[in-house]
């Protein structure tokens, strides 16, 4: 297990809400999502480095453990310590929570693999149309959640997308 390894699945952790308790089979899914352990071909041993790049972070006091055996948590300070770590390089991610409209730099979306759009407002009806993603691979985007909500109040995302 590489350093790379390990640091990506503690990237992975910064996309989710601040001290949110975060699945573990959720992170899972985006690590093998990223080509975490390419060499590895089933996906239960693939659960399994996963699980175990994680022990890591949480040893150092990075991640915290959490009441529910699969589930995590991570700090607000270390999570804003990961989106500087994530600001610039290889690695770009974009964490917003509360999004009430587009962030204004629709046209540099394309720098990153990463995007965790928590809690949309329901103003916000479209996914930007003729934008370029070439190096997401992960992306988040949860709306407002009210049970008075209608279809009709759905995210439409271009056929171009």
């Amino acid at each position: 297990m590489t350093g790379n390894h390990i640091q990506m699945c503690f990237l992975l952790c910064s996309l989710f809400p601040g001290d949110d308790e975060i699945p573990l089979e959720l992170l899972i899914m985006c690590g093998i999502g990223v080509g975490l352990f390419p060499n590895v071909y089933s996906i239960e041993d693939k659960r399994k480095r996963i699980v175990e790049a994680l022990k890591k972070p949480q040893k150092s006091g990075l991640l915290l453990e959490t009441d529910g055996v699969e589930r995590i948590r991570m700090h607000d300070v270390v999570r804003d310590f990961a989106h500087w770590l994530t600001s610039t390089g290889e690695n770009r991610f974009m964490v917003k929570d509360k999004l009430k409209e587009w962030p204004d730099m629709v046209e540099s979306f394309e720098c990153y693999t990463a995007m965790a759009l928590w809690n949309c407002c329901s103003n916000i009806k479209n996914f930007p149309d003729k934008v370029e993603f070439s190096k997401l691979k992960t992306l988040f985007l949860v709306g407002e959640w009210e049970w008075t909500s209608k279809w009709d109040d759905l995210l439409v995302v271009s056929s171009t997308f």
